[in-house]
């Protein structure tokens, strides 16, 4: 596991996140614009450098964003005091999910790609909520760079 976090770790140096968005996935901002999903405590589970956190906060979540990389974090700390907005953000790995004392009514899971197709990478997010519809998943592609 160690060369993972070193892996990601270089990866988040040198800014190449191949699955680094900056806009939210287009069913995260239907859930919030269509108040389906209203502004809530939100837990954005391997954030990254944070940007679907820095949306919620932007919508009057309030936010906190994990990630087991201290570089993304610093990141998705710095680009969040550049869009104004106030999330928190903390380094944690998904398996320690068990210190965070927090509820949350509605939780982002961001995964790793899934699958190859036609040269397209796609990764699945899953959005979950305890005062919406249960869990939705949105499958999203992202060509390699």
């Amino acid at each position: 596991m160690a060369g993972s976090k070193e892996a990601f770790e270089e990866i988040y140096e040198k800014l190449e996140a191949p699955w680094t968005r900056t806009e939210p996935p287009q069913r995260l901002v239907e859930l919030v614009e269509s108040e389906k999903i209203k502004p809530c405590k939100a837990i954005d589970i391997g954030c990254g450098e944070g940007f679907y956190s820095i949306y919620l906060a932007s919508k009057g979540f309030d936010v906190l964003g994990i990630d087991f990389s201290e570089k993304a974090i610093q990141h998705a700390r710095k680009n969040a005091s550049e869009h104004g907005v106030d999330a928190k953000f903390q380094v944690l790995d998904l398996t320690e999910l068990s210190k965070i004392t927090e509820r949350f009514d509605f939780d982002i899971f961001q995964a790793f790609p899934a699958f190859e197709f036609k040269g397209c990478m796609f990764y699945v997010v899953f959005f979950v909520t305890k005062r919406a519809q249960g869990i939705v998943q949105q499958t999203l592609p992202y060509n390699r760079r």
